[in-house]
């Protein structure tokens, strides 16, 4: 069961040459039958049938070369069709390549040897190479099979293949993620450019608010815990909040400017001035209080004069010392009434109240814009309005007696345009 045996018949007589067995390709088992027909010689046996031709064997002596193959080609545990080779992905790749040689002399006693890219040649120990993780990059596997009698073959069998890189080092996303890296950079550098001469224009235009405030003597305070909330914007780089409020803000520089020299202006004027300044004080205080400013509609505002700024000041004692320190929401009214020749004017809050306001800060109520204020009341009382202007303050309270914050009556005679 070991195979067939070959004797060579000559003139000389009878002699044993070799045994035709699994290497060759007889696969064992019991020989049943063996018949020649013409050059070609059916063995039969418990494990198949295997054709010889004669003429090979005849032929086959000591001095013949083995006959390499490569048999399968294995990627991953996946076999491959040796006529449509995959490519291999470079990480955790393993390669099986699996090979024999022919050569019936050697009675399967054949070895192998291999090289790669027409490198050295490497020994092999049996059927089979095997290959680990391969670095990226196009192979040649060649294969040489070397027969019992020390015969190497002359040609060697050969496969090839390819480890390609995996996507993040080939050349196109490279490329790719330069260019990103590159437009990033650019929109990143000329975003902060932007940025930088926005905020440097914000600067520059709050600087020339701010200097021009003061030349108007405006309450210092208040120009730059505005100037400090419009900067909260820039920092946040919300520049259309911080354009917006520094607009406000040039309006009523450019208003008080206008109206220093002047001893009255119109009512409409005056209530702008109002609007702009207590939104101004809203961002300050993050609107923590909201405003309403009513008109009387037998009053034509833009024919009706006030001194500018009068009603400015009482507004400012309201938010800083009523409505600043509440802890709830806020509410501050503004309402100019219709009394005959009398125009009343009520600033209302429901702040804290004067007595508190006395108890957190002492000084708070040595305002100076209020002494300046009533300065200018008793020159008005000499002058335009003949003593007949007049100021009453009214602390309000609840029905417990707790305080609820404080209202303003001012009395001004009324001065039209055409007076």
């Amino acid at each position: 069961d070991k195979g067939l045996m070959v004797f060579n018949v000559s003139d000389n007589g009878l002699y044993f040459e070799r045994v035709l067995g699994s290497a060759n390709g007889v696969e064992g088992g019991v020989i049943n039958d063996v018949v020649i027909k013409d050059d070609t010689l059916f063995v039969a046996s418990t494990k198949g049938l295997t054709l010889y031709n004669l003429d090979k064997l005849k032929l086959s002596t000591t001095n013949e070369s083995p006959v390499p193959l490569i048999k399968e080609f294995w990627v991953n545990g996946v076999l491959s069709n040796n006529d449509k080779i995959p490519e291999v992905q470079s990480s955790s790749n393993s390669i099986l390549i699996r090979h024999t040689g022919i050569h019936y002399p050697s009675l399967g006693n054949i070895s192998y040897r291999y090289r790669m890219n027409e490198g050295d040649w490497n020994s092999l120990n049996g059927q089979s190479a095997h290959f680990i993780d391969l670095p990226a990059g196009n192979y040649e596997y060649e294969l040489q099979a070397r027969s019992a009698f020390g015969v190497w073959s002359p040609t060697s069998a050969s496969v090839q293949f390819s480890v390609v890189r995996p996507f993040y080092l080939r050349w196109w996303f490279i490329s790719l993620i330069i260019l990103l890296i590159g437009a990033f950079t650019i929109f990143t550098v000329y975003n902060r450019f932007q940025q930088l001469s926005q905020r440097a224009a914000l600067d520059r235009k709050a600087s020339e608010m701010e200097l021009k405030a003061l030349k108007a003597q405006m309450n210092p305070h208040f120009i730059f815990n505005v100037l400090g909330s419009i900067q909260r914007y820039m920092l946040a780089n919300n520049a259309q909040l911080a354009n917006e409020y520094l607009t406000k803000f040039s309006r009523l520089t450019r208003m008080v400017l206008n109206h220093s020299d002047k001893l009255l202006v119109s009512l409409n004027d005056e209530i702008q001035a109002l609007r702009y300044y207590i939104e101004l004080e809203q961002l300050r205080l993050s609107h923590r209080f909201s405003y309403t400013i009513e008109v009387s509609p037998s009053f034509n505002a833009n024919r009706v004069e006030i001194p500018p700024l009068f009603i400015q000041v009482f507004v400012e004692n309201a938010v800083w010392h009523g409505l600043s320190p509440l802890t709830g929401a806020g509410k501050l009214e503004i309402m100019f009434e219709d009394h005959g020749d009398l125009m009343k004017v009520i600033v209302r809050d429901n702040g804290i109240g004067r007595k508190s306001a006395m108890e957190r800060n002492p000084r708070s109520g040595e305002s100076k814009g209020s002494q300046i204020t009533m300065d200018k009341l008793a020159m008005l009382n000499e002058t335009i309005y003949r003593g007949q202007a007049r100021i009453e303050v009214i602390d309000l309270v609840d029905q417990n007696g707790t305080s609820n914050g404080t209202e303003i009556h001012l009395l001004l005679p009324r001065v039209a345009v055409d007076n």
